[in-house]
């Protein structure tokens, strides 16, 4: 049976790309962690390292130990956070999932809120695409999730987040179909898109483009705005996302036409106990949702 302590040998091990580094950090023998790591191998039935003379690297089953490893000792770190601390005052850590966008702003005010009540909490915002929250909801490492998806109600709990993001291009100020107010399903098919991963892998735009977004011309995908805004001043192509703040002056938005917009969600998982900060969370998320109806 896995022990925490040789999860935390191999993810050094992994990390420092070297067992003498990381017995050293360890402060144990070489030959101790050494015996450590393939013990777990022999336990597993995989080999979780590719040794060279001077450095090794993790083979697939390492990455996907790596990946669980990580999440593993990052609940065990959340539970004794919440055990621990002063319990005249609200304490712990809060861990909530979301995508960009003008949704999650509900969630974030009340975020601000929880800073104000309850000072020693510590919030732990992760930023990604709807799967990777989702799976991160699944294994536990967050408390909560911001998903423009439909995830099964039979395993989450969830609040319908008031605003929608409204979907369009970015682009350069000085291309010619910025003088346009908006853009057709006809004028994307034949434009260089940068798509968020996402968008792509739900097929998103499918009902508005009449037609798969596979049949789009998709130059490059994306996770985070900002960075697919750079790529757009660049000239790689054309941002297709939601509307959010276009900070670059050579840049600007334009709206799809006919509108599509997308709704976002708050879930958490049913028949999973929360901890006083997530549930004092999730009480000022009713209550912020119950004020703006």
């Amino acid at each position: 049976m896995m022990e925490l302590r040789v999860l935390r040998y191999f993810l050094a091990v992994a990390r420092e790309g070297n067992f003498t580094r990381a017995s050293q950090m360890l402060h144990v023998s070489q030959p101790a962690l050494s015996k450590q790591i393939m013990e777990l191998e022999e336990e597993l039935g995989q080999p979780l390292f590719l040794r060279g003379s001077r450095k090794v690297t993790l083979t697939p089953y390492g990455k996907i130990l790596e990946q669980r490893a990580q999440e593993i000792l990052q609940i065990v770190q959340k539970t004794e956070e919440e055990f621990s601390g002063p319990k005249e005052s609200l304490t712990g850590d809060l861990r909530i999932g979301c995508g960009e966008g003008r949704t999650v702003e509900p969630v974030t005010r009340v975020i601000a809120r929880i800073h104000r009540v309850h000072p020693d909490v510590m919030l732990h915002l992760f930023t990604g695409i709807t799967t990777e929250v989702v799976d991160k909801l699944q294994s536990g490492a967050l408390d909560f999730g911001a998903v423009s998806a439909s995830i099964g109600s039979e395993e989450y709990n969830f609040l319908q987040l008031p605003l929608e993001d409204n979907w369009g291009i970015v682009m350069r100020r000085d291309d010619p179909m910025a003088k346009q107010s908006a853009m057709t399903p006809e004028q994307l098919l034949g434009m260089p898109l940068i798509v968020s991963r996402h968008a792509l892998v739900r097929n998103e735009l499918s009902g508005w483009l009449g037609r798969s977004m596979q049949e789009l011309h998709i130059t490059a995908t994306c996770d985070m705005y900002r960075n697919a805004s750079l790529l757009v001043r660049e000239g790689v192509g054309y941002l297709l996302t939601y509307d959010l703040p276009v900070e670059d002056e050579s840049l600007c938005f334009k709206p799809l036409s006919p509108r599509f917009s997308s709704r976002t969600k708050l879930v958490w998982k049913k028949n999973f106990p929360l901890s006083p900060a997530a549930q004092a969370f999730l009480e000022m998320m009713q209550q912020e949702l119950s004020e703006t109806e």
